[in-house]
């Protein structure tokens, strides 16, 4: 597993002296005065005792490399797919890889377990809680740009749902809207 650390989070510098010894930086960025490094760490888990309740959602960050594989696994492996539907084209495979690729650097990676589908010659991304879901939908051409569709359950019924284009920006602003529902 790897994980984003700031180093201007305070409580993170505090840190840095052991996340130095147990794992040293993969790759570093600075942009303007902040300075990321990305580093390759044990997964790790909460335990119900120290806040007092179970999380519904892991320490565990999934990075882009496990959606873009997969991506690229549901762009070239048929059985994926039903036996005439078409497989995902360039265009829906370069774009959804883009969108993760950028709205992970936004979101510092994803809480949430993607679930990556072909669908028609798209590639289909849903992240789910049980109370939200979203939906990245990477279309086969250009002249049908990408959206998003985000839902609202109680229970298995929809109580609220919308479309939005999909920007990077909109994706990890989703993506946090998701997330604090299974806070």
């Amino acid at each position: 597993m790897i994980f984003q650390v700031n180093l201007d989070d305070t409580r993170m510098v505090v840190n840095q002296f052991v996340a130095n010894i147990l794992s040293p930086p993969r790759r570093s960025i600075q942009i303007g005065d902040v300075k990321s490094e990305w580093r390759r760490v044990p997964t790790i888990t909460f335990s119900p005792a120290d806040s007092g309740a179970t999380p519904a959602v892991s320490a565990a960050r999934e990075f882009p490399a496990e959606i873009i594989q997969e991506i690229d696994e549901a762009s070239m492996n048929p059985d994926w797919r039903d036996d005439d539907e078409p497989a995902p084209t360039a265009i829906a495979v370069v774009t959804a890889k883009t969108m993760v690729n950028r709205a992970a650097f936004l979101r510092r990676g994803f809480h949430i377990r993607a679930h990556v589908r072909p669908f028609n010659g798209s590639i289909r991304i849903t992240w789910e809680t049980s109370s939200r879901n979203i939906r990245l939908v990477c279309n086969p051409s250009q002249s049908d740009p990408p959206y998003i569709y985000w839902e609202r359950l109680a229970g298995r019924c929809s109580i609220d749902h919308g479309i939005e284009n999909a920007t990077p920006a909109a994706l990890s602003r989703r993506l946090g809207w998701l997330s604090r529902a299974s806070i």
